[in-house]
């Protein structure tokens, strides 16, 4: 509307300065008009001027309100000024578009100040700094675990833990890691997570650290107690009957007096439970040597190893016994390009054979029992699948499948898959399982690919 009132007034000046130049070409035809011609000339020159100044006060209105927005001034008030109505209705808009601005930028600001306040009573440790390492932001919990450090650089980091600030600069790795590290002087674990975005063209890495000490405390005391349960399940099953034959076996030589004949039928009974002993022993001996071996792993050998490569060489290892059992073995998507990672051949080779062998004894039984080795890359991480159709697991069993001892096998040692993972943690690699029962099961292993500069060395 206030624009509406601008044209008319603008019209309204440039129609009479159409007519008042209509009357000097009229009054110049006249030859005796030399008098109104100069008031006329006069009178044209001053309805210039005020159509000019009449412009300019509008833009200069305008280019003022321009101005202030480009400020962030937002208190000034157009509508203070001593100007017609018309004007009045023009500042009054601007006005309005300067309160706009202001409650946008007011609500911003409220938006920013809820965000910094959650943020400040998060108790995740977060900072954010950017390629030159300057940190812009950081939170209580940060200033608290880095308490004694000035954090105005991640450089300064280095006083504080070497290797973390290694991690920090390093390349990005999209899983959280778990890094350890003193607070209060007490040792503590945290899990790390490195964020890289970029804003106004500018390059910055978010990183936080949440303290897992409690999780990581209470998970390693389950997986005790789960051990635990299962060794003395094995410890008693082969305690209880020699206990029970030495019992026994006391018994019988109570009975007996010396210089006595023995009876036949204690003798075979003292042959038998001394024979059951000696097996319940060795059984015994040989739970220890298979929990020692848990435990007391070597060291890997590390080589360049090419996955592709690794994976159809156990094809071929287990080919003719899977055909003799009339299992389908398939290979899926496996190009010929090889793709490197840094472990020990034979312990990988071992973990494989190992996964493969029981998908075998679980699809057995199945018709058209059939296992499948497939793999995908996601952000440098190769993952290879070990799928099965058969009988699949329970929710239960997949919880304990890795514990050591743990078997739903009657012939089984339960130590291959708390292997086949303790052999991957060495490797920094991932093993897990997905399981329905009845419709097979599904075991996907993680391992960090090499990258090119690495693999020519």
């Amino acid at each position: 509307m206030e624009f509406k009132s601008y044209r008319y007034r603008v019209l309204f000046r440039l129609l009479l300065l159409v007519v008042t130049i209509f009357l000097i070409v009229y009054a110049f035809s006249r030859f005796q008009w030399y008098v109104t011609r100069i008031g006329l000339l006069v009178i044209l020159i001053f309805q210039i001027v005020d159509l000019i100044r009449f412009h300019e006060r509008w833009i200069k209105k305008f280019s003022h309100l321009l101005d202030l927005i480009r400020m962030n001034d937002f208190s000034y008030r157009f509508s203070n000024s001593n100007e017609d109505s018309g004007i009045k209705k023009f500042e009054s808009s601007m006005d309005a578009i300067l309160e706009a601005y202001r409650n946008l930028r007011i609500n911003k600001e409220a938006h920013y100040q809820y965000l910094l306040t959650v943020l400040e009573h998060s108790k995740t440790a977060t900072l954010c700094f950017d390629e030159e390492g300057k940190i812009h932001l950081t939170n209580r919990a940060c200033r608290d675990l880095f308490a004694g450090v000035s954090l105005s650089n991640i450089n300064t980091l280095s006083s504080f833990s070497p290797l973390l600030l290694d991690q920090l600069k390093g390349d990005i790795i999209e899983e959280k890691q778990i890094i350890h590290l003193k607070r209060n002087r007490i040792q503590a674990s945290f899990s790390l997570s490195v964020t890289s975005f970029f804003l106004q063209e500018q390059s910055y890495r978010l990183v936080s650290f949440s303290d897992v000490t409690a999780e990581l405390e209470n998970q390693e005391q389950e997986s005790y107690k789960k051990l635990v349960r299962v060794l003395i399940h094995e410890i008693m099953n082969s305690i209880t009957p020699i206990t029970s034959l030495s019992v026994l076996l006391k018994d019988v030589m109570n009975t007996y007096v010396p210089g006595q004949m023995v009876d036949k039928d204690d003798l075979l009974d003292l042959q038998e439970g001394l024979s059951t002993i000696v097996d319940r022993s060795k059984s015994l001996t040989s739970f220890v040597k298979r929990y020692k071996k848990i435990s007391q792993l070597p060291k890997p050998v590390y080589s360049n190893i090419d996955l592709i490569q690794l994976v159809k060489h156990v094809k071929v290892l287990m080919q003719a016994e899977l055909n003799k059992k009339g299992v389908q073995l398939v290979i899926k998507s496996f190009s010929n390009n090889s793709k490197w990672i840094s472990g020990d051949h034979d312990m990988l080779m071992q973990v494989l054979i190992n996964l493969v062998t029981n998908a075998w004894h679980s699809c057995i039984h199945k018709e058209n029992p059939c296992i499948e080795i497939g793999y995908k890359i996601l952000n440098r991480q190769f993952m290879l699948w070990i799928r099965d159709n058969g009988s699949g697991m329970s929710k239960e069993v997949q919880e304990n499948i890795f514990v050591p001892f743990f078997t739903t096998k009657k012939s089984g040692s339960g130590i291959g898959l708390s292997l086949s993972k303790e052999i991957l943690r060495l490797h920094n690699a991932s093993i897990h399982v997905e399981s329905e029962i009845n419709k097979g099961s599904c075991f996907t292993l993680g391992f960090e690919l090499l990258s090119d500069e690495n693999v020519k060395e």
